[in-house]
């Protein structure tokens, strides 16, 4: 009940778009999870380009961010890496978190994103959570007009790759 109250509340959330620098953004959210990180010996990298904007609420996508970084790091292995990049494609912007922890089942992969399945396990350290996050992470990524998905090979990691509208280049003649 308490995920389908949440997603309908996040139906009536509206973005507010706005050029955003996604270096700096994801430093910000990357910095948040120092501590938790080096407990679990996990090295987090930035490889996203400096200059890389996108359109899209802030807010929300540093919700995304935090999100999927702090997953990234519950369900990784001590010891583990993870990376953040972005690569253009076209009018969007594809950005990826990906880690080298102990991935998702083909069988569970289908029902992260499904608010009837409520999906959730503990973390590598025992973390707990409860199956709403990338509910409300999809939810956010597609009011901003993108899209996201995830594959993973259990026991070789995951990558949640989420578009996003780049900025428009002007051009002058």
């Amino acid at each position: 009940n308490l995920l389908m109250w949440a997603q309908t509340q996040l139906k009536g959330l509206q973005a507010l778009p706005e050029p955003l620098e996604l270096k700096s953004l994801a430093d910000e959210k990357i910095t948040l999870f120092k501590e938790v990180a080096n407990a679990k010996r996990i090295s987090i990298a930035n490889e996203i380009e400096p200059g890389t904007i996108v359109i899209a609420d802030r807010n929300h996508i540093g919700l995304v961010l935090r999100n999927l970084i702090a997953n990234a790091i519950k369900f990784n292995e001590p010891g583990g890496h993870i990376s953040l990049s972005a690569r253009n494609d076209g009018d969007m912007e594809e950005i990826s978190v990906s880690d080298s922890g102990v991935g998702i089942s083909a069988a569970d992969l289908g029902k992260l994103f499904n608010a009837e399945t409520h999906f959730t396990r503990p973390g590598t350290n025992k973390e707990k959570g409860v199956g709403i996050g990338l509910l409300i992470t999809k939810e956010f990524v597609e009011s901003n007009h993108g899209s996201i998905r995830v594959t993973s090979e259990l026991g070789k990691g995951r990558t949640f790759t989420f578009t996003l509208k780049a900025r428009a280049v002007e051009v002058f003649a």
